[in-house]
């Protein structure tokens, strides 16, 4: 369950453990603030508050778009990129032997 800082609203992950007690008090670690939630309310926070989990199918998937894009970039700019310094010719050339076109 994530906690929000009522003054600087950063986040913080808490333990759903301690909710048996009637109200509890937290202090921001970022700013210092320190408030109190009331039993009634945390047991609002713990069905609102949802942990998000990263799908990492999806990151997956993006990062191969990116190295195809990257790839597609380097047939239509091939011509461009022969005539650059030697430290990305270096990358050009090695990425050209990788595509025998």
């Amino acid at each position: 369950m994530n906690i929000k800082c009522i003054k600087c609203d950063t986040t913080f992950e808490f333990s759903a453990d301690k909710l048996k007690e009637t109200s509890l008090k937290f202090k921001c670690s970022v700013c210092g603030h320190i408030w109190k939630l009331e039993n009634k309310n945390l047991a609002t926070l713990k069905k609102s508050n949802k942990t998000i989990f990263p799908s990492y199918n999806l990151l997956l998937i993006l990062n191969i778009i990116l190295i195809i894009l990257v790839l597609i970039g380097f047939l239509f700019f091939r011509e461009k990129l022969e005539f650059i310094d030697d430290y990305w010719q270096n990358i050009y050339l090695f990425f050209d032997s990788l595509i025998p076109v």
